[in-house]
Formats: structure tokens, sequence, C-alpha cells
């Protein structure tokens, strides 16, 4: 009887242990083709580029969402979104790839009054970029500083940089090339007639490489001419090498809701002669939205702007944290789209000497980022520090 019942009841069940093991050895999904949707003038070689996904591929949504996040931070789209189609052949699918896309021609100001101690200046920057340069996604673009001291011992100056970014260099989804001119001039004058003069102009030029996880690694070489005059020392510096790395995984490039940047940097100075200088640099941004639709921000270091991007001003604090919340769109001031809020203390920096100890710079900056239709991205801010000498100097 028993020697009946087993083959019956293996007879039974043997369906099911069948497809147990078949769902467990399904093969993965693969990419059919990469196709893409509301582009206009743009080439969707270039919007596929950011996908690090051929045809034959299996789908991987780790690498989708990153690709979301890389195509979030190219300021030529408003947005952008990826989703998967059925396929004409069982176990493929399309990769579609939707974006809005905004103007070439891109336009960013930024006006800070800073006032330092007893020190007051007011600061004004501007940028104009193509991000569309040649219909290649290439971008060329101007940006210019100045700062104008208004009373106290501040520095006083300007600063220009022209620069060209080919952000898919040969056609390659993953190496890039930032080259760039630049120049900056900056004085400083005290009461007891101190004062230094600092000038800076050089060609600069590096590549890098980016990875699926949203990291990157850059190459680099300067050549310029630096000469700082002062009462006590006059140094030169004409040959800089720089290695970096960084990541960037914020969902929008000025009006982040979650996400980090990074970037760590070693440059190597040399000159003529036979002196040298050796440089670390780091910075570390995250944004965290909480339940009340408002933002915090950290800012730690010198904070790294996104891939391929230089920071508009630099009154950001070294260690600080924002808190920011939303601007609804109206029509006034050139028609704003979306804006945000902030106010952020923290301490812009500290120093060290023997005679007089650690002096640490508190201060708080407050101001309000837009999104306008008339005058692109503009950034109104207010700046106040102070200083607090901590002692224990000779």
């Amino acid at each position: 009887m028993i020697s009946l019942l087993i083959p019956m009841l293996v007879a039974a069940f043997a369906p099911h242990f069948s497809f147990a093991q078949e769902d467990a050895v399904d093969p993965p999904l693969l990419v059919q083709d990469v196709k893409c949707v509301g582009n206009v003038k743009t080439s969707c070689d270039f919007i596929a580029s950011h996908l690090y996904l051929s045809p034959g591929d299996s789908i991987n949504e780790k690498e989708i969402q990153s690709a979301k996040l890389r195509l979030s931070s190219v300021s030529k789209f408003k947005s952008a979104d990826i989703r998967l189609e059925k396929g004409f052949e069982v176990g493929k699918a399309s990769v579609v790839i939707e974006v809005v896309e905004a103007d070439s021609v891109k336009k960013e100001f930024a006006l800070g009054t800073v006032l330092e101690n007893s020190s007051l200046s007011q600061r004004i920057a501007g940028r104009i970029s193509h991000h569309d340069l040649f219909g290649a996604g290439k971008i060329l673009e101007l940006e210019l500083a100045g700062q104008v001291r208004v009373s106290g011992p501040i520095q006083s100056g300007y600063a220009s940089r022209l620069q060209y970014i080919d952000p898919s260099l040969f056609g390659s989804k993953k190496y890039f090339l930032v080259a760039g001119l630049s120049q900056e001039k900056s004085g400083y004058e005290e009461k007891d007639g101190y004062n230094y003069e600092f000038q800076k102009a050089g060609a600069d030029i590096s590549l890098g490489q980016r990875n699926a996880d949203s990291s990157y690694f850059t190459i680099g070489y300067q050549h310029l001419l630096t000469s700082r005059y002062s009462v006590n020392s006059i140094q030169t510096y004409n040959k800089i090498y720089r290695f970096g790395y960084g990541w960037n995984t914020e969902d929008d490039t000025y009006f982040p809701t979650q996400g980090s940047r990074f970037g760590l940097s070693l440059a190597l100075a040399t000159s003529d002669g036979p002196s040298s200088l050796i440089n670390l640099g780091f910075g570390y941004q995250r944004t965290w939205t909480t339940v009340n639709n408002k933002n915090l921000t950290l800012h730690l270091g010198s904070t790294p702007g996104p891939e391929n991007r230089r920071q508009l001003d630099d009154d950001l604090h070294f260690l600080g944290l924002a808190y920011s919340g939303p601007i609804a769109a109206s029509e006034s001031f050139g028609g704003i789209s979306r804006g945000r809020w902030y106010i952020e203390p923290g301490i812009k920096g500290f120093s060290y000497s023997a005679e007089n100890g650690t002096t640490f710079l508190p201060g708080v900056k407050t101001g309000v980022r837009l999104d306008t239709k008339a005058f692109g991205i503009v950034d109104l801010y207010a700046l106040a520090t102070t200083e607090i000498n901590a002692g224990r100097g000779k």
C-alpha cells in the first residue's frame, strides 16, 4: 500500500515543484532599445548617454534611478523621467526617457550684502551660458563677479571665467572635459597702512570619468601666473596639478530636496624655483525634507558644486545648517516659477596664530533663491559675521 501511495504523491506535487524551479530561474528582463520623448532640440544620443544601459543589458532599477539623478542635474532639462514599456519580444522592454527641455541659454545672478566685523561690502556675480552648443549638448559659459567695499578694511576686486564643458567627450557616456580661462584680482587695505594685492590669471583643463553610482574622478592641470604682494612676502606658483573625487546624488541642481554632494581634491602647486605647495580640499552637503515640506541642508567644508559647475558665490559657511521653505509661484519679479527662502547659522571660518590663539567667525546668512522667467536663477542674500577669539595664544 505504501509503495503505491508514494508514486501517487510524487505525481500530484511534481507540477508544483516544477513551477517553483521555473520561477527561480526566470531569465532577467532585458533592454530591447532606448527611446526618447519630449526632446525637440536635444539629440536622443545625448540624452541616452546619461543611462548606462544598452540593448541586450539586464534591466537594472538602481541604474535607472541613478540616470534620473544624472539627468536632473543637466540644466538644459526642466524635468526628466524614465519608464519601461513592453517590448516586441518576450522578456524584453523598451526604456523610455521623457524630458521637458528648458531654454538653451541660461542666466544666473547673485547679489549679496556682507557685514564682516566692522567691514561692509556689496558682492555681485552673474553667469550666462549656452547649454546646447553645436546642437550636441556642449556648454559654453561666462562668469563675472565683483566685490565693492562700502566701509572698513575688507577686500575689493573682481573675478572672471570663460569655461567650456563637454559632458560627453567623443560621444562617451562616462568621460567629460572642462577647460577654461580665468582672471582674478583683489586688494586689502587697513588704516595702519598695511595692504596687499593679489592677482591671478591662467588657463586650465581637466578630464573626468563618471561612475554608475553617481560618483566621478577628475585629473587636471592649470598653468597660471600668480603674484601675491604684501609687506612680508612675494610668492609665485605657475603650475598646478589637480586630482579629485566626488559624487552628486541631489535630485535638483538649484532646489534639492534630498541627496548629497561630496568633493575631495588634492592640488600640487609648483613654481620655476624649488618651492612647492600641497593643498587638500574637501566639501560635503546633504539635504533632507522635513514633515512640513521644509528642508534642512548641512554644509561642511568648501561645499562642492554639482559636477562640472562652479559655485556662483563663495559666501557659504565652512560649517552651517540651513533651514529653508518654498516660495509660491508668482507673476511678480519677472515671473517666479519656483523659489525658496532660507536662513543659515554657522561658522564661516576659523584661524590660529601663536599670538592670538584660535579665532572663530560665527555668522548668519539669510536670503531667497528664485527661478524666474525674465532673469533666470536669482540669489539675493545678506551675510553677517563677527569675530570671536578663544585665546590660548602666547
